[in-house]
């Protein structure tokens, strides 16, 4: 295999500029990365000189073991696969973080609010990018600390 095959290819770094915009990350928030194009954003994300990239995927980097701003999950992820991977990562969100990934159609956000609530989670604020394949932002708070907020 050549350099050129180990490439990102240009969809692949538009798909992760796309996922980091949505997110509104600045350089100084924490992000966390996970799913299976979590390298194509990190690189980019490092490339970019954001200060506070990590990997969710194992949570043994020190980095993720800090409350993440923002938790990406790159690429698009089986729906058999989501439930785990949001239980593994979720919890390196803040409350008021921002949970960011791409959707097979709209339809599968219904299916992904159903299972943040499975989880303890509500939407705060919710944006789409429907550009291309549609990308979606879930302001998330826990469930506990909006009721000792209210």
């Amino acid at each position: 295999m050549c350099l050129q095959d180990l490439a990102v290819s240009d969809d692949d770094d538009r798909q992760a500029r796309r996922l980091i915009n949505l997110s509104r990350a600045g350089r100084t928030d924490g992000i966390s990365v996970a799913g299976p194009k979590a390298l194509d954003v990190l690189s980019l994300l490092c490339r970019h000189d954001f200060e506070r990239a990590a990997c969710a995927r194992q949570a043994t980097c020190a980095a993720a073991d800090d409350a993440s701003d923002v938790l990406i999950l790159a690429g698009l992820i089986a729906h058999q696969d989501l439930p785990a991977l949001l239980e593994r990562t979720l919890r390196l969100l803040r409350d008021g973080g921002v949970l960011v990934l791409q959707l097979v159609d709209l339809e599968a956000d219904l299916a992904l609010q159903t299972l943040l609530s499975q989880l303890g989670y509500d939407p705060i604020t919710t944006v789409f990018d429907l550009s291309d394949a549609p990308l979606v932002a879930h302001t998330l708070m826990r469930r506990a600390a909006m009721r000792m907020a209210a």
